[in-house]
């Protein structure tokens, strides 16, 4: 009987060594040689070292990819530098990693800003740096949200490299002043049923640091968005925050002021009056 390549059977002999089975084996080659190929596609894959954003000072609102959305990454220039007066909360330390460093916080204590429309949650790095600094590299930043913080609500997919341009840094050594400043979307945290209130893990490892524990803070000063540009920051107004019992959302709910309530009770107080008139 005559096989063809397509219907030809394998012979047990083909795990053998055995040059008279090959035209046997022929099917039960390719298969492995197609096998082969693809472990080493795939061990290429991991190979591959992750793509990296490069930050210094003249760096303004980078994009950083995130499977949940990509955020944002600006380097802090001279006139954006952050006084030690302008910490809100100095909340998290970091050294080299691994581990990785983590906190948990309220969503009420991190302000969001306002960028091209979109609102996203600022986090501000500031880096315990030598003169001149050396390079900083953040291998990611995490925040995760939930019971026992098991949803990863965001994630970046790059890492960070702060410095390394020695020409250009973000350089502010003694003087206690921001680096950086990383901009989260709040789309990343849509319908999760979160509030002011909620806690969120900020998790973050950095494997090369430059003079010690580095530092993620709280701060409005430098932070740009809409209609501050960071050069002058004290006349910028605070970053707003949610409230313990706001929803955490994109298109959070505008509370008006004081004032606006009391303009619109006056005029629905006028409407009445005319009516009964």
């Amino acid at each position: 009987m005559r096989y063809s390549r397509r219907s030809m059977p394998i012979h047990r002999s083909c795990f053998d060594v055995d040059p008279t089975t090959s035209a046997r084996c022929w099917p039960l080659r390719r298969w492995r040689a197609a096998g082969f190929v693809c472990f080493l596609a795939l061990f290429g894959l991991f190979l591959q070292p992750a793509s990296a954003v490069i930050i210094d000072g003249s760096t303004d609102l980078a994009a950083i990819t995130s499977a949940q959305g990509n955020g944002l990454v600006d380097g802090y220039d001279n006139p954006q530098d952050a006084i030690p007066s302008s910490f809100n909360v100095n909340y998290l330390s970091v050294g080299d990693g691994p581990p990785a460093s983590s906190v948990d916080r309220m969503f009420s204590d991190a302000g969001y800003a306002t960028v091209a429309g979109q609102l996203f949650l600022t986090f501000v790095y500031d880096a315990q740096e030598t003169n001149p600094a050396r390079p900083v590299t953040i291998d990611f930043v995490r925040i995760l949200v939930g019971p026992a913080f098991m949803t990863v609500a965001w994630e970046t997919s790059e890492t960070i490299v702060l410095n390394s341009n020695p020409v250009d840094q973000t350089l502010t050594p003694l003087g206690n002043g921001a680096d950086m400043a990383l901009y989260v979307p709040l789309t990343a945290f849509d319908g999760l049923g979160l509030t002011g209130s909620s806690l969120f893990r900020f998790e973050t490892q950095q494997s090369n640091a430059d003079n010690g524990n580095d530092e993620w803070i709280f701060t409005d000063f430098g932070v740009l968005r809409d209609g501050c540009d960071g050069t002058v920051p004290e006349n910028c107004s605070p970053l707003p925050m949610f409230g313990p019992d706001e929803t955490v959302s994109s298109s959070p709910e505008v509370v008006p002021e004081p004032g606006t309530v009391l303009l619109l009770a006056g005029g629905l107080l006028a409407i009445a009056a005319l009516r009964r008139r």
